[in-house]
């Protein structure tokens, strides 16, 4: 039985980033709209710890990629999304069935962890935040490039750049992008923390500063 219910269930004792707090849910990665403050959470160990700086103490079981675990009769097989750090695809086996669930996903290169791949299955489950066509966005080098000329261009005319980017995720791929090539990022204390945490899980973030009054008003980038 599959049931899409603010999350998905799949039998009886699998459900997958639900939207209502359950006894015990495996999460794909932890941005707000895919964690709710179970009492137990299935999930690998960055998204664990992302998860509990953002909701506190829960019960945990910490999940590897490429690893296959059993739930009563059925099998689930965690893979990397390409989408943040700790980000999971999950493939369910479930009556002769085989369920892919994505979450939010990247098939392309990324700066933090390794790109999702594309699984062969029966039943598909996708998170497309982007999915239209009229959505094209430009290739990840371009992008990276035009953030570095943006910023040095603001650096050298006495200009404070500001990168927008969302608080987890985004923000330290702009952050390691921008200490890779010698700038010093400025950014909101959870964001720092975050990368903290990325930094704890062997992506290399450097020159980066909590944002506070004080900060230089020549040569800081804003995140």
């Amino acid at each position: 039985m599959i049931e899409l219910n603010c999350g998905i269930r799949i039998g009886e004792h699998i459900f997958i980033d639900p939207t209502r707090k359950k006894a015990a849910a495996f999460v794909s990665h932890a941005h707000s709209d895919h964690l709710r403050n179970h009492q137990r959470i299935f999930g690998t160990a960055p998204t664990l710890a992302l998860a509990r700086r953002r909701i506190g103490d829960f019960e945990e079981t910490t999940l590897e990629y490429g690893a296959t675990y059993r739930f009563g009769s059925d099998k689930i097989r965690v893979e990397s999304a390409g989408h943040i750090l700790g980000s999971a695809q999950f493939i369910v086996e479930h009556d002769g069935q085989k369920i892919v669930y994505t979450g939010d996903f990247k098939l392309g290169h990324n700066e933090i962890c390794p790109p999702a791949k594309i699984h062969q299955c029966d039943i598909l489950f996708m998170d497309t935040t982007f999915g239209k066509r009229i959505f094209n966005f430009p290739d990840v080098n371009y992008s990276k490039c035009r953030i570095l000329e943006f910023v040095d261009a603001c650096i050298r005319a006495n200009y404070i750049p500001v990168v927008y980017a969302y608080s987890l995720g985004k923000s330290q791929e702009v952050m390691k992008i921008l200490g890779d090539n010698g700038f010093f990022s400025y950014a909101p204390s959870e964001t720092c923390h975050f990368a903290d945490i990325y930094k704890k899980f062997g992506v290399k973030i450097k020159n980066y500063h909590i944002l506070n009054a004080d900060f230089p008003e020549n040569g800081a980038v804003v995140v």
